[in-house]
């Protein structure tokens, strides 16, 4: 979501709004602007994000998350959700296993962004579909497509697996009948990007 570490002490709290961005102890810190728009986008939308950051400063980082209105607002609509932010320096795995447990999802239900292509095999290694980002432009619109496009294809291959591997049943007469997959929904369903 930004091009800093906020590990570093000039990002420090206190923090608080300023006309350029959030300004911490020593530094006026900003996020990647198209990272901004898709999380605001996406909140507003009322979806449902979480973080999975190994950065050692949880409380900065959420103080800096919360400054820059990205997490849930008190109505829990949208936004990142303090219960699923998993921030502490450790395996991505973990991370990934705490957010399963904390929202009720199963990994092929999620999508994930990372700078870093580390974390993104450890992601997909879980089956959750994982897109590799830019460290210096972060998140943008053009990534944010591809990895929805991605995780769209892997839910219909899914879904089309499923059609095709599902038990046949014999019903009373002794006719065959396919048994009909579960319905699921989309776990993020974004309009197209702005152009």
């Amino acid at each position: 979501l930004w091009a800093f570490d906020a590990a570093q002490p000039r990002f420090q709290t206190p923090h608080r709004l300023a006309p350029e961005g959030v300004q911490c102890q020593a530094a006026v810190a900003k996020p990647f602007k198209e990272a901004a728009e898709i999380v605001r986008h996406l909140k507003g939308a009322g979806q449902r994000l979480a973080v999975a950051s190994a950065n050692s400063q949880e409380k900065v980082c959420a103080s800096l998350l919360q400054h820059m209105g990205f997490l849930q607002d008190r109505t829990g609509f949208g936004g990142i959700e303090k219960s699923i932010m998993a921030i502490y320096p450790g395996s991505k795995t973990v991370h990934f296993k705490q957010i399963a447990d904390g929202s009720g999802l199963e990994f092929r239900e999620m999508l994930f962004f990372d700078d870093r292509a580390l974390n993104v095999r450890a992601a997909q290694k879980l089956g959750i579909v994982a897109q590799q980002v830019s460290s210096l432009d972060g998140l943008t619109w053009k990534d944010f497509s591809a990895g929805l496009d991605a995780w769209r294809a892997q839910r219909r291959s899914s879904l089309a697996m499923s059609k095709w591997l599902r038990p046949k049943v014999t019903t009373p007469a002794g006719l065959e009948s396919a048994a009909e997959p579960p319905v699921v929904d989309l776990l993020v369903e974004a309009d197209d990007p702005p152009a």
